[in-house]
């Protein structure tokens, strides 16, 4: 006998993460942030979800929105990644902003943070 599909269950967050790197290595910053703004509002948000949907804005020219989920990291007290730096690096990168990069950059290394 076959049983109806329970549709109640919702995509782990491991998932979701995947459909965020997905989202980043094409562009879709758009997707990603509902699905990242989802994912934090359940509590599922971890260092991959900020990582992957500041790379999404990234890849998509959103310098200034991976900036602001850069800062909320810092503002969440939670360490960022090499990933997560890399992305704020590049953004202020190209918003012209080349000494904050580097501050970044520095900051990185001081962590001993790699790429």
């Amino acid at each position: 006998m076959l049983k109806a599909r329970d549709t109640s269950k919702q995509p782990s967050a491991a998932t979701k993460n995947r459909a965020l790197y997905a989202y980043a290595k094409t562009g879709k910053w758009e997707l990603a942030l509902v699905l990242a703004t989802n994912m934090q509002e359940r509590g599922e948000a971890d260092h991959e979800t900020y990582g992957c949907s500041l790379a999404a804005c990234d890849v998509g020219g959103q310098w200034e929105r991976a900036l602001d989920i850069f800062n909320n990291v810092q503002q969440m007290s939670l360490r960022p990644t090499a990933l997560i730096y890399c992305g704020a690096i590049r953004s202020y990168d190209m918003l012209g902003k080349r000494q904050k990069a580097l501050e970044l950059y520095s900051q990185m290394g001081a962590l001993s943070l790699r790429k």
